[in-house]
């Protein structure tokens, strides 16, 4: 063989092999790419969508807590919590109130001497901001706001010119007066169907 002969050209056919090759593995490349987006974004929305109803549930069930407070509750406990009350009242269903000041704030037990309900209202400039919201909703907040914040009460009441918004699922109660929360009440939940059911309505985006 002469040294001044050109090298030999590569084999035509091994070129396209590899050209081949390499386009095949570049097509399995994308299609797992997408596959995995296909599959990685349900997964990621499903993970969002839980930590959303965890947060959210872990609210609405802290509701139940107001003031220091918890329904079902001994009178020796709301002593240890809420100290001695300002005053003390007898009710004709055989239980009692205690009213504290600064907010004002009342609870009331059953003949058994477990908490009923605790409430506390606008009764002066400390309402503002020493009443604790419920769910959200705030001594002072207007009729529109509580209903886009938990929908529209499943029960309401008007006596005396105050309206009463009622969720039985969480156990609350707003008392309005033109059209202004004046007091929030806490009370014992309903079961749990209709607890499930309004909590479905808070945890909804508005």
């Amino acid at each position: 063989m002469n040294v001044d002969d050109p090298a030999p050209a590569p084999p035509v056919q091994t070129s396209i092999r590899q050209k081949k090759k390499k386009r095949k593995s570049d097509g399995r490349l994308q299609f797992l790419e997408v596959l995995l987006k296909g599959r990685t974004l349900p997964l990621i929305m499903a993970v969002l969508a839980l930590a959303y109803i965890g947060i959210k549930g872990a609210e609405y069930r802290a509701s139940s807590y107001y003031a220091d407070v918890l329904p079902r509750q001994g009178e020796a406990e709301v002593l240890y919590q809420r100290g001695k009350p300002e005053s003390v009242r007898r009710l004709e269903s055989g239980g009692s109130e205690w009213v504290y000041a600064a907010p004002a704030v009342r609870v009331r037990f059953g003949p058994d001497g477990r908490v009923i309900s605790t409430s506390c209202s606008n009764s002066g400039p400390q309402a503002l901001t020493g009443c604790p919201p419920a769910l959200g909703v705030a001594i002072g907040d207007d009729e529109l706001q509580l209903a886009a914040r938990l929908g529209t009460p499943p029960r309401t009441s008007l006596v005396n010119g105050v309206k009463v918004a009622e969720y039985p699922g969480p156990g609350l109660k707003y008392h309005l007066q033109r059209f202004r929360v004046q007091s929030v009440e806490v009370m014992r939940r309903a079961d749990i169907p209709e607890y499930l059911k309004q909590f479905a309505v808070f945890a909804l985006p508005a």
